[in-house]
């Protein structure tokens, strides 16, 4: 609200797991239990991911959340 008369705007972003090497990295050392906490909510593309991020900031929203877990965890 601050910054709105400079016209910038912050979108917050709580993308999913993407399908990333860092991921891929992350993994090998991820404990059991976030492993199967993770594989609940599912794997987009870093193309889906950036796709929303960018209708999002385009729309003018606050937050951008994926699927209804990552709904209702913002």
């Amino acid at each position: 609200m601050e910054l709105e008369r400079e016209n910038i705007y912050i979108t917050l972003v709580f993308p999913p797991d993407t399908d990333t090497p860092g991921l891929k990295e992350e993994n090998k050392s991820k404990p059991k239990e976030t492993q199967m906490i993770n594989e609940t909510s599912g794997l987009l593309s870093a193309e889906q991911v950036a796709k929303k991020i960018i209708q999002s900031t385009r729309k003018g929203s606050f937050t951008c959340s994926y699927g209804i877990n990552g709904f209702l965890l913002t």
